[in-house]
């Protein structure tokens, strides 16, 4: 599938959790989840980790809950006689809302052309109508 580009997502599974609070979940069948997860090991993490923040911590390799309590004390301890803030923010149906043609547009010149066409295809994969009417509700 992956020589020929011919990848699946032909159908999420939508449905909506309510603990800790109300999130829409998108599920895809098992042979989708692998050919994202390849992708995403063999492709987006050898080409974009370069371009990430380190204090980016969420699910990177070597970089889990420990990593990021260590940066939260370090921080704390070169604040610690400053007053500063902290915001948490959860923004509603983030990963939603983000732009596709936007997205693709910044990875275009940081993936070769058939690295980025499989992205593409899989970035795409969740702008089909039953999907959106989904989104909406």
């Amino acid at each position: 599938m992956l020589k020929s580009s011919e990848i699946g997502h032909e159908h999420y599974n939508i449905f909506l959790i309510y603990e800790p609070k109300c999130r829409l979940v998108m599920s895809l069948n098992i042979r989708d989840k692998i050919i994202n997860h390849f992708v995403t090991r063999y492709v987006l993490e050898v080409k974009l980790t370069k371009y990430l923040d380190m204090r980016n911590v969420a699910t990177r390799k070597n970089m889990g809950t420990d990593y990021g309590i260590r940066l939260i004390l370090k921080y704390l301890k070169k604040l610690k006689n400053n007053k500063f803030y902290i915001l948490k923010i959860d923004i509603s149906k983030y990963f939603y809302s983000i732009d596709h043609e936007v997205l693709k547009e910044l990875l275009i010149d940081k993936l070769d052309s058939y690295e980025y066409d499989l992205v593409e295809k899989i970035i795409d994969s969740t702008n089909k109508d039953y999907i959106n009417k989904q989104l909406i509700k």
